[in-house]
């Protein structure tokens, strides 16, 4: 997905949906975490998302946990 924050207009929403396949992962918890990123900084967090779910130690938004079984 490559979306420029920097067209986003004040007052507007907008909706991003991203499908994704996982490959052979271990079976337990992760958690799953958001971030609007810099490309430019190997896609580190550059923008704080306005919310009050935590976040962890290198500025991702924490969203849930999820269980891998199989």
């Amino acid at each position: 997905m490559n979306h420029d924050p920097s067209e986003w207009l004040y007052g507007k929403s907008y909706d991003y949906e991203l499908h994704f396949t996982l490959g052979d992962i271990e079976p337990k918890r992760y958690r799953l975490a958001v971030a609007i990123v810099d490309t430019s900084t190997d896609n580190s967090p550059a923008i704080t998302i306005a919310t009050q779910l935590p976040k962890t130690a290198d500025g991702w938004t924490l969203l849930t946990s999820v269980k891998i079984q199989k």
